[in-house]
């Protein structure tokens, strides 16, 4: 007995018994939201509008600092940033870095339901060992959020989440050189000493927080560099 047949957009025909349903890859089902912060080129109230009414997105800044929140899917927050760069420039918006969303003991306490003293356990090591490293140093120290949700959420310690994701210290690094080199532009980025080179396509670079090594760099008359 034959199956029966129906037609399809391409005007080919399938047995009835096939799905056509779309089936996620693996990597869909491993991408998570996170909430991106980037700091952009001024934009235009009509432009503001108009991503506002296409992204899930909002901007803010202060003086001629000029932010745009968003989110953005990806299988880690590189990949998602990338992807939300990509989408902005479309618009016309240009992404100049990722801009940190940190946190002091304060705000930590109020985003995790706890006690300012609560905060200071961890931060000590008095309860839980492992707590991330400041990223600021100052008269009050600061962490990223997207590190300390991790340490949260992996001790059990974060019970009301927003299950968005955050970058990291390392997201940062990498995404930040990746928006200085994307268009061959000149790029600073060597912590301690200024390094600048101009490259004519992509450089792949092992790249971690606070240092940048370059594996390989090519530049407009093929000249090459490796180790720093």
């Amino acid at each position: 007995m034959s199956a029966t047949l129906f037609p399809v957009d391409n005007g080919a025909l399938l047995p009835q018994s096939v799905s056509t349903t779309h089936r996620p890859s693996s990597e869909e089902l491993m991408k998570q939201q996170f909430e991106l912060i980037f700091e952009i080129q001024p934009i235009s109230e009509d432009l503001e509008e108009v991503l506002m009414s296409v992204e899930d997105a909002y901007v803010g800044g202060h003086g001629d600092t000029h932010l745009v929140t968003m989110t953005a899917a990806g299988v880690d927050a590189i990949t998602a940033a990338l992807d939300a760069d990509k989408r902005l420039r479309t618009l016309g918006i240009v992404p100049l870095r990722l801009y940190p969303d940190v946190v002091d003991r304060g705000a930590i306490a109020s985003r995790t339901g706890v006690t300012r003293q609560a905060v200071g356990n961890w931060v000590r090591g008095d309860r839980q060992m492992g707590f991330p490293a400041p990223f600021l140093l100052g008269r009050s120290e600061v962490w990223l959020w997207g590190e300390v949700r991790e340490w949260l959420l992996e001790n059990g310690n974060l019970v009301d989440d927003d299950g968005l994701g955050r970058p990291t210290r390392r997201d940062h690094t990498v995404v930040d050189y990746r928006l200085e080199t994307r268009c061959g532009v000149r790029a600073d980025f060597q912590a301690g000493a200024l390094m600048t080179m101009t490259v004519s396509r992509p450089v792949r670079a092992e790249v971690s927080f606070g240092q940048w090594k370059p594996v390989m760099i090519t530049t407009a008359d093929e000249r090459t560099a490796s180790g720093v």
